[in-house]
């Protein structure tokens, strides 16, 4: 469900795991093996007895003793298995359905030579996998032209790419060095290392398409505001309902909120933007926000969420552009932020000079 499960603690899977770790008991690969097999460890109990349940397991039960088990007495010094010496530190599930007795002598130190020379239970015979290659230190967006720079993680992988949306192959052209787009393209690339090959993998960098400004007619400092109070789970349950209250704020601010949980804003104005060029936007909330510009979605941080910040690359012509931001606050501590980063400025909260409404 949207808000999460009660204890949060995936669907009982940390519970189980401390259920079989407090017996002992520990699979590394998840007993997802053909043949799953259990690592052994200290109990903190002296015995255990598990009910084998007959529907599914031949045996009535298996029991877990460890003798001389203490709050000192951590380590295993032997084991044996059904009355046998079992010189491993694990054994398989196929031996515990069956039914029977574990024992484990248990000691202050650990006794390095139990188990010292156990065959590992899982055995890799496979070969490796070749990693998916991937686009590095690359813009997505660009307004001329852009370099391009592949990379994968695999050891001595040679990367083969296609930018005319064909499918990369050893046929392809072989990725040596950085490359120069100067129009939107798809790169597709696929790495391999001697016949083995990596999934394929595509990114589009692509040439931006400057937003044309509007002509608003004469405008006024600040933006439009409406104020929201309810539950509300997205940004949408408040934007058709009738405000508390409305006015004109000069910023992207939550300072006439009337209290901490449980209310929501609504922001329509106009964004002076300096200069044509590059921007990144970004809309940081708690608990969900969206940003529209341009009459478009541009940011979409909605939803039941802790502090989150999400940023878009747009290309804007200078003049202004129609902005407007939804955004609330359900339970716990509210957070709230609009920032930009564009021509000749870092990262900055979007000034009130950049900010106005139609008169």
């Amino acid at each position: 469900p949207f808000n999460g499960y009660p204890g949060d603690e995936d669907e009982g899977q940390m519970g189980a795991w401390y259920v079989m770790s407090a017996m002992g008991l520990f699979e590394m690969d998840g007993g997802v093996s053909t043949e799953p097999v259990y690592e052994l460890s200290g109990p903190i109990f002296s015995k255990i007895t598990i009910s084998l349940d007959p529907k599914y397991y031949p045996g009535k039960e298996f029991v877990i003793e460890a003798k001389n088990s203490s709050s000192k007495n951590r380590y295993i010094q032997s084991a044996t298995l059904n009355g046998q010496p079992l010189d491993k530190f694990w054994f398989k599930h196929s031996d515990l359905v069956k039914g029977g007795k574990l024992v484990l002598e248990m000691g202050p130190e650990p006794n390095k030579q139990w188990a010292a020379n156990s065959e590992h239970p899982q055995v890799i015979d496979i070969e490796p996998i070749v990693t998916t290659p991937y686009i590095i230190e690359t813009e997505r967006l660009f307004l001329d032209e852009q370099t391009v720079k592949l990379a994968c993680d695999t050891k001595a992988a040679e990367i083969y790419y296609t930018c005319d949306g064909s499918e990369p192959g050893k046929n392809a052209t072989l990725y040596t060095q950085p490359f120069v787009v100067n129009k939107t393209t798809t790169v597709k690339m696929k790495a391999f290392v001697g016949e083995r090959s990596s999934l394929p993998a595509s990114a589009e960098i692509r040439k931006a398409v400057m937003a044309k400004p509007v002509q608003p007619g004469e405008v006024e400092p600040g933006l439009s505001y409406s104020y929201y109070k309810g539950f509300f789970r997205m940004v949408n349950d408040f934007v058709e309902s009738t405000p508390v209250k409305s006015g004109v704020v000069p910023d992207f601010s939550t300072d006439l909120r009337e209290s901490e949980q449980y209310f929501g804003f609504q922001f329509n104005g106009l964004l002076k933007v300096p200069v044509d060029g590059l921007y990144t936007i970004y809309l940081a909330a708690n608990d969900g926000a969206r940003l529209s510009l341009d009459g478009s979605v541009l940011i979409n941080n909605d939803g039941l969420h802790p502090l989150t910040e999400i940023y878009k690359a747009v290309s804007l012509k200078a003049g202004f552009h129609p902005v407007t931001v939804g955004y609330f606050q359900e339970g716990g501590t509210h957070g709230f932020k609009v920032s930009w980063h564009g021509q000749g400025f870092e990262k900055q909260e979007i000034p009130a000079n950049a900010l106005f409404h139609k008169k």
